[in-house]
């Protein structure tokens, strides 16, 4: 019976890994025909995108298949699910460097290196050569840095976008609600900079920005449900690739890939992603080490947060849409109407373009005070945008403030500009010449 058992296991353990390795395979060998064009890429700026919008995710899903397949080459010997893991592995390595996405090769790694040093011939070949340890983990700092070397500014980007974050979470420690993690985030940053705008660096306002996406899993759940979320979400988790090494699965590669692509990313907003961690969770419920009458409580566990998951990880922010119809509102003179749309989007969304809108319909309306906080406050949202400051200005010039229009106009000539960025560069000519009539009148 016990041998039965063992083999039935086995079998189990087979099935789950099956339609990983298929995907793999199915999704890089798509991409490679992106790459061949002989298959239309989903991307006007990308050539390689496979299913998904854009090579990020695309590079985190095959990197999670590839995590899988290595991990079954390496403790694994069923002779048909070991070739279709070579291919996955094989054609994953021809097409993850065209994703440029470093947070999949990072998550591909790092899943990777504890299947590697379980494997018994690789413990004796290190415990052989000690020198080899200190040489690999000296190397791993370098190409660490030499990734985040490659691109500084995506890299300090991130970096401020956690620190938002962090900032949103902490202001909100229950929570701000479900899908209202940008409308925080714009919140947050704008508050950053009212205090911070004279002393941060010139670097930091140059990538702030407003993000369409969390760049952290475990931070958007803290910002959007709280401390409870982030622990929760991170238990699950945790306790889920738990099950999964304790089975001995390679599927726990699968999971861990997801865990770090997670921090770096937004797999959530990618249904492929979300079901992928669905999938894994379900996995990790069934083959829990737990006696019959007790695998059912990970199984309603993993159920219900799958349930979650896909109602509120998959859901495509309304944003844009509200944006269209405020701003189609606002051009047809239904001002007090636009401002409905517009505040929902402000609530979803860290565009400033919300705000503007709206001061231009409180402008519209007579309303110069809250227009003007409008103005300002999109300003501090993304401060190294020249828009706010002009549209504030303008306000200025047309309620009779010249002073403080020549203040804002000597303000926007201060702001560094991309020579490149034909719209910047307008604004700028604008403002100068609005500066120079200022000052030749002496007002």
């Amino acid at each position: 019976m016990k041998t039965e058992s063992r083999y039935s296991g086995k079998i189990l353990h087979e099935l789950l890994v099956l339609p990983v390795l298929l995907v793999g395979i199915w999704e890089s060998v798509y991409g490679l025909l992106q790459v061949l064009g002989s298959v239309r890429s989903r991307h006007a700026l990308y050539a390689l995108t496979g299913h998904f919008d854009n090579p990020g995710p695309f590079g985190g899903m095959v990197a999670l298949c590839m995590a899988v397949a290595g991990a079954y080459l390496l403790h694994h010997n069923k002779k048909i699910i070991s070739w279709l893991a070579a291919i996955c592995l094989l054609t994953g390595l021809l097409v993850l460097p065209a994703s440029m996405s470093r947070a999949a090769w990072l998550a591909l790694v790092v899943a990777l290196i504890p299947a590697v040093l379980r494997d018994d011939r690789v413990r004796r070949w290190l415990s052989a050569r000690r020198w080899v340890l200190p040489v690999l983990v000296a190397a791993s700092v370098l190409l660490l840095a030499g990734i985040v070397a490659l691109k500084p500014e995506s890299a300090l980007g991130r970096l401020h976008i956690w620190r938002i974050e962090a900032r949103a979470m902490a202001s909100n420690p229950l929570g701000t609600g479900p899908g209202t993690v940008l409308g925080a985030y714009g919140d947050a940053q704008e508050a950053f900079f009212r205090e911070h705008l004279g002393s941060v660096s010139a670097a930091v306002v140059k990538v702030a920005g407003c993000p369409e996406y969390a760049f952290n899993e475990y931070l958007r759940a803290g910002v959007e449900y709280g401390f409870p979320g982030i622990a929760i979400f991170t238990a699950v988790i945790a306790l889920a690739l738990l099950s999964l090494v304790r089975s001995g699965s390679p599927l726990s590669c699968g999971l861990g890939a997801w865990a770090v692509f997670a921090f770096f990313s937004y797999p959530l907003s990618t249904p492929m992603l979300c079901g992928a961690l669905i999938y894994l969770l379900v996995c990790s419920a069934i083959l829990a080490p737990l006696p019959p009458v007790w695998k059912a409580v990970p199984m309603l566990v993993a159920a219900a947060f799958s349930f979650l998951l896909w109602t509120r990880g998959t859901e495509y922010p309304p944003f844009r849409t509200l944006y269209d119809t405020g701003y189609a509102l606002f051009q047809e003179g239904r001002y007090e109407e636009a401002l409905v749309p517009l505040s929902e989007g402000a609530a979803i969304s860290s565009d400033p373009m919300f705000e503007i809108i709206s001061g231009r319909c409180h402008e519209a309306l007579g309303q110069v005070e809250t227009a003007t906080a409008s103005y300002v406050k999109a300003h501090y949202m993304v401060p190294c945008r020249l828009y706010p400051l002009q549209r504030l200005m303008l306000l200025q010039l047309s309620c009779g403030n010249d002073a403080a229009a020549l203040q804002t106009g000597r303000r926007i000539l201060s702001m560094p500009v991309n020579e490149r960025n034909l719209t910047m560069m307008r604004l700028r000519e604008e403002t100068i010449v609005r500066v120079d009539s200022l000052v030749k009148s002496g007002r």
